[in-house]
């Protein structure tokens, strides 16, 4: 009656917002993802489950029904997150993964960051990167009006790309916050946060 003909291909891609202190060894750390389509993953997805590993407590999973978000405690030196989709078959075979790393978030690879708009729909990022001992996987661009919680959204950019152009509805009289988060093997680094358009 399920229908399912296989497991889904691949799991959600997905990022991350923290609570603002950042000088606590303790943060909630909230999971996002958008829904995974069936052309996204060449399956039905009926729920999702997020894989949790840390030195210290080990490997444990949260099932999140069919949720896109989580919220965790983060209190670990590192903790990593992976979130498969799920059908009745079985979970998804290629998945995202995250690692959360104090000793990494420290790590700035990212040397400046500029945001200038080209219309109202339109605003180009560019950026350069400082030469790195770690292996740079990709990056990610967050956008949301400053002094707002909510409506982040953010996007993965491949770590060869020194310039994007972001497609969105910017409200020319509010005050925009960029960021650029480059995320490593060993974790997500120190972010290049800018206020307002350069």
């Amino acid at each position: 009656e399920t229908g399912d003909v296989k497991v889904p291909m691949r799991g959600p891609e997905f990022w991350r917002k923290m609570d603002g202190d950042v000088t606590k060894k303790e943060r909630n750390v909230t999971l996002l993802w958008k829904p995974l389509t069936k052309q996204d993953s060449l399956s039905s997805v009926r729920r999702y489950v997020v894989k949790h590993r840390t030195a210290h407590n080990g490997t444990w999973s949260e099932d999140v029904g069919n949720r896109t978000q989580l919220t965790f405690l983060w209190t670990e030196p590192a903790h990593t997150v992976t979130v498969l989709a799920v059908n009745s078959l079985g979970a998804s075979l290629v998945n995202f993964q995250l690692t959360f790393s104090w000793p990494m978030s420290k790590v700035s690879a990212v040397e400046s960051l500029s945001a200038y708009p080209l219309s109202s729909s339109c605003v180009i990022l560019s950026w350069t990167l400082s030469p790195d001992d770690y292996s740079l996987l990709y990056l990610v661009i967050e956008w949301k009006i400053l002094n707002e919680d909510d409506g982040m959204k953010w996007l993965r950019i491949p770590s060869n790309v020194k310039k994007f152009y972001i497609h969105d509805n910017f409200i020319p009289i509010e005050k925009y916050q960029f960021s650029l988060y480059p995320v490593f093997m060993e974790g997500v680094g120190k972010p290049k946060i800018i206020n307002g358009f350069t």
